[in-house]
């Protein structure tokens, strides 16, 4: 299955998503704490990320009806310009909690989005009989690769 070029890329993309995902969070995180000293902006900023998913029933639909690999690519543009905006803000030193918690959540709408379109696709990629196989590798592949990368730490 791995021979499959299109699902191998649909998986290295979603692991280097999930990775980069992680870093902001963690990163944007402790940024939140240095800004605030507040616990309470920590929640804040921790609420903007995860809204959106109370959200996500609304967009099912619409990934039915349109273009998937056209969504795929608004969704990933929609998370990679708000991230950007927020690494501006950071290194010009904008210290503004709000702004961040309004981008973040920005990003975060059409971050959760992407998983669903991905996950759209893979019955396309793969024959029935690889599709078991393929959902597996699809949830393992960060999980992998963190393994690999904690084991090869000294």
């Amino acid at each position: 299955m791995l021979k499959n070029v299109n699902f191998k890329y649909l998986l290295l993309g979603r692991t280097m998503s999930n990775l980069g995902d992680s870093i902001y969070y963690i990163a944007l995180s402790w940024y939140i704490m240095q800004v605030t000293d507040s616990g309470l902006w920590l929640g804040v900023f921790n609420f903007a990320i995860f809204i959106p998913n109370a959200l996500s029933f609304l967009i099912g639909p619409y990934i039915d009806k349109y273009n998937k690999r056209m969504l795929l690519i608004i969704c990933e543009w929609g998370q990679l310009l708000p991230i950007l905006a927020l690494t501006l803000i950071v290194f010009n030193g904008i210290e503004n909690p709000y702004i961040i918690c309004v981008i973040v959540a920005t990003a975060s709408f059409f971050g959760m989005n992407t998983y669903t379109i991905q996950d759209a696709f893979i019955p396309k990629l793969v024959s029935k009989k690889d599709l078991a196989h393929a959902q597996m590798r699809r949830c393992t592949c960060l999980f992998r690769i963190m393994q690999l990368i904690m084991f090869s730490m000294p």
